[in-house]
């Protein structure tokens, strides 16, 4: 819920916007000027202000949040460490507190009336149409925050809100006809489309095997560990009625058909037999795994694995992966044993002989050569332009091109719209767009798109605004950073 509250919050998407903006496009600002020291209570100061390393571990999970929910489960921790997340999350918290040191120079204020107001709004704290203190209380409870630093927060906000109120942008009717026009012109687009898998190429063993030795430290083996293993089997066993119907009765409730009801005691019996077997096998595995430890029992086997090849459960691989040499790993389910390993060696990756890397340097070559052969078409094929009309299309003609996707059109017609030839090439998802724009007209103001076309505009324009303030305060309030690393540590 809380989560739901913070990303509603206007300012923090403002912040996030111009941090990323500002990081990716020049640089962190001034990171490298700033004065870095130790501290274990604060990760920054700016001006004033003391920014906690709870509010920046906040921050951080704030809009790891945010990426997490828009990108899906290709969203991980080392997506977010190569998108610089932490520097980002730091530079938002800055950003905030140097508009807030303004505030103060400004002599605004926020009163205990205008946070109430704020509070009240929030219906995330209704029940039965109305603010609840019992459900707003257990909702700071539940995402263990205080009262206090909730409502602290909720001040900073409408402090926020009255900088903002000042820069307050409102484009004319005027500016946002014109604007409008331009946004939604249309270019009359004729199109050609080539795709890199029909591009034909013949590699030779010579040129293949120089660019192996060019590239060979990107082909390597595999790290490999030796291991004993030690297997304990899952002896399928039936059991007295009495022993599952007691199971039973107490777990009932974890014995779900797949439509997710709970099964008969008939039909659970099967599935009670099988936990229970597999309950004793684990109580024979955990005394064979002491056995082991105490060299009074032998391993049954010795191998050589990678984790990359391996069916092991990911719990275990990681186990593996940071044991150190002679480390026991406590028996797990593997098909129908439970396995109980120790880690004998670790073999480092090593680069692979051409013949063993022949058939993964074949494919990095040949698509090499496919782009090289696409390109050369692609050029070709702009000079004696023999592309197909489309007609007038706009930002939005998503569903107008032919050989696209809805996503390839919108990340095409992006990339037309913002470039002045009239003919070219843009490359895309392994694909050449030869085009050639024969025309173009203005959009006729539309009176229903008014309203986002204004909101466009104001957001454009905060931005920019917005982007040099911060960096005038930036020389005017002095920066320290205490963190001294990408993980965000002390």
């Amino acid at each position: 819920m809380i989560t739901w509250m913070q990303r509603h919050r206007r300012w923090l998407v403002i912040t996030i916007w111009i941090s990323t903006v500002a990081f990716i496009g020049a640089g962190f600002v001034g990171w490298g000027t700033y004065n870095y020291s130790k501290s274990s209570k604060y990760v920054a100061t700016v001006g004033s202000k003391k920014i906690s390393r709870t509010e920046y571990q906040t921050e951080y999970n704030s809009i790891y949040d945010r990426y997490s929910k828009g990108l899906g489960s290709g969203f991980t921790k080392e997506v977010a460490d190569k998108m610089h997340l932490r520097q980002i999350a730091l530079q938002s918290l800055i950003q905030r507190n140097l508009l807030l040191n303004f505030a103060d120079d400004l002599g605004l204020g926020v009163s205990d009336k205008e946070v109430a107001q704020k509070l009240i709004g929030m219906k995330v704290f209704y029940k039965n149409g109305n603010f609840d203190k019992k459900t707003y209380e257990k909702v700071l409870a539940v995402n263990g925050l205080k009262i206090s630093d909730f409502e602290a927060s909720l001040r900073q906000d409408v402090l926020l809100q009255k900088i903002e109120d000042i820069f307050a942008i409102n484009p004319s009717l005027a500016e946002v006809k014109n604007f409008g026009s331009i946004l939604f012109s249309q270019d009359n687009l004729s199109l050609q489309i080539l795709k890199l898998k029909d591009m034909k190429v013949k590699i030779n063993e010579k040129e293949l095997k120089a660019y192996w030795l060019k590239n060979k430290a990107k082909y390597k083996s595999n790290i490999t560990y030796k291991i004993d293993v030690y297997k304990t089997h899952i002896a399928a066993k039936t059991y007295a009625l009495s022993a599952l119907k007691n199971y039973y009765k107490t777990n009932k409730d974890s014995l779900l058909a797949t439509d997710g009801k709970i099964l008969s005691f008939e039909l659970a019996k099967g599935k009670i037999n099988k936990i229970l077997s597999q309950k004793d096998a684990k109580f024979q595995a955990l005394k064979d795994y002491i056995k082991l430890k105490k060299s009074k029992l032998s391993f049954d086997k010795r191998e050589d694995i990678s984790l990359e090849n391996i069916d092991f459960p990911k719990s275990v691989k990681k186990k593996i992966k940071f044991s150190s040499l002679g480390k026991f790993i406590k028996p797990f389910v593997h098909k129908d044993y439970y396995l109980t390993l120790q880690i004998v060696n670790k073999n480092p990756r090593k680069i692979l002989g051409f013949k063993k890397a022949k058939s993964l340097v074949l494919v990095d070559f040949q698509a090499l050569k496919k782009q090289d052969v696409l390109k050369l078409r692609a050029n070709k094929a702009l000079k004696d332009f023999k592309g197909k009309s489309i007609g007038f299309v706009s930002r939005t003609s998503l569903d107008k091109i032919a050989g696209l996707d809805a996503q390839e059109s919108a990340q095409f017609l992006q990339k037309l719209f913002m470039l002045n030839k009239k003919n070219g090439i843009i490359y895309l998802n392994n694909k050449a767009l030869i085009y050639n724009i024969s025309g173009s007209k203005l959009a006729k103001f539309d009176k229903n798109k008014e309203a986002g076309i204004r909101n466009t505009i104001k957001l454009w324009q905060s931005n920019e605004l917005m982007s040099k303030i911060i960096g005038n305060l930036q020389n005017k309030y002095e920066i320290k950073i205490y963190l001294n690393d990408e993980k965000g540590n002390n």
